[in-house]
């Protein structure tokens, strides 16, 4: 192959749209993370979703350690569940994409 099939292939590949550069995964995760993002019922039933398994996480190695200590974080926990769960029943319907 000489320089003009290498020219003809370098032509070619630059007329050819480039895909859009991955997003590193730590971004990816920071940008999920962020909580600066319109609210949405979704967002506010997985928060309730969340604290509520770790209340019952806390709770339960507290019971199965015997560490009484732990009942209070995971009733704060509980609190918050109930809390996030009435704010997600509130709020209006999430828009249609």
């Amino acid at each position: 192959m000489g320089r003009r099939g290498r020219a003809r292939e370098r032509a070619a590949a630059e007329a050819t749209p480039a895909a859009p550069p991955r997003e590193p995964p730590l971004r990816k995760l920071l940008r999920w993370l962020n909580p600066i993002k319109p609210r949405s019922r979704a967002r506010a039933r997985f928060a309730a979703f969340l604290f509520g398994v770790l209340a019952l996480m806390i709770s339960g190695a507290a019971w199965a350690n015997d560490r009484p200590a732990l009942y209070r974080p995971a009733v704060l926990l509980a609190i918050l569940t109930v809390l996030w769960s009435v704010r997600a029943v509130t709020m209006p319907e999430d828009p249609e994409p």
